[in-house]
This record gives structure tokens, C-alpha cells and sequence, in this order.
């Protein structure tokens, strides 16, 4: 590879795309809209989805993260399980 090919490929992969502020995780958005109290019982019942799929792997909790997302989504917080399920495993622009 000539030296200038390179220094092309060095400057391609420096130039790493930022995290636009839109990239905010669906979870952060909600708990930045709820009140202190709000906040307090919405990560209770994240830690309790959390501590269900690690004692209990392979079974369905039917007081997931569908049944937590259909409970915000019905009272006017737009989010989906997906969203739920990706910051519950720390995969979400939080981390």
C-alpha cells in the first residue's frame, strides 16, 4: 500500500461519526419526562425485569417489557419492548 493510501485510510477511520443528541436511549427520554417518584417506581420495575431474566433465563415474565412498555405507551409515553429489552442488557446509547 503507497504511503498515500495510507494516510487516505488513516484519516477515514479517524474521522469516527459522533452520537447525535436524537440517539438518546428511549428508556433515558422516558425518565427524563417522569417525576421523582415516577422515576423511582420505573426503575424498580426495570430492576425487577432485569432480576427475573437472570435467576429465570428461559421462562416469559408476564410483568415484562412488553407489559412495560404497553403500560407507558397507554399513558402517553411512546416506546416499544425492543427499547426496553436493549437498555435492560446495556446495549443502548446509555452505556
Amino acid at each position: 500500500m503507497s504511503s498515500e493510501k495510507k494516510k487516505l485510510l488513516i484519516d477515514a477511520l479517524s474521522d469516527m461519526p459522533k452520537l447525535s443528541k436524537r440517539s438518546l436511549c428511549g428508556v433515558a427520554a422516558v425518565m427524563n419526562a417522569l417525576d421523582v417518584e415516577e422515576q423511582n417506581v420505573f426503575n424498580m420495575r426495570l430492576n425487577d425485569i432485569r432480576e427475573f431474566r437472570n435467576k429465570y433465563p428461559s421462562k416469559l415474565n408476564p410483568a415484562g417489557s412488553s407489559w412495560l412498555a404497553k403500560v407507558l405507551r397507554d399513558n402517553s409515553y411512546p416506546i416499544t419492548d425492543k427499547v426496553i429489552n436493549l437498555h435492560i442488557r446495556g446495549i443502548c446509547s446509555c452505556r
